[in-house]
């Protein structure tokens, strides 16, 4: 099994480990409540998902039709999607959030002097502005992107 499943009765299930992410979802819509249904979806995405890569894919597409005893004569109708999760863009991703989270809470030097005019005078002893007084999560994120590509 590639994931914890997320809970008995879902719209979908989503498998990420750290190399792929794959998806299913029943064709009708219903909700996926059958563990014998959960198990032959993960052999099937596992077993299609190693012979696409060995033909050197990195995404595609996934379908099964699962018929058990309890199933209607057709059987149940499932779609789904994979891709490989490029681990030195993970890598990345991770660096960078790293990054975002200690800019943000860093706290100022004494003497920081913004452009413009912009100025802090303190009315608490221990108050002091950090990071997160210049820029939100995302504007740091895309700050430290720009600094990283420059090299």
């Amino acid at each position: 099994m590639l994931g914890e499943i997320k809970g008995e009765i879902m719209k979908q299930i989503e498998r990420i480990t750290p190399d792929l992410v794959y998806q299913w979802w029943r064709v009708d819509g219903d909700d996926i409540d059958n563990a014998q249904h959960v198990y032959a979806l993960e052999k099937t995405a596992e077993n299609h998902i190693a012979s696409m890569m060995l033909e050197g894919f990195t995404s595609g597409d996934l379908s099964d039709v699962i018929c058990i005893a309890e199933d209607d004569m057709g059987g149940v109708d499932y779609r789904g999607h994979w891709k490989v999760i490029n681990p030195v863009h993970k890598a990345q991703i991770d660096k960078v959030d790293k990054m975002v989270d200690r800019f943000l809470r860093w706290r100022l030097p004494d003497d920081f002097a913004p452009d413009c005019g912009v100025s802090f005078t303190s009315i608490h002893k221990d108050c002091w502005p950090v990071g997160t007084n210049l820029l939100t999560a995302t504007q740091a994120r895309d700050m430290i992107k720009y600094i990283l590509e420059s090299n």
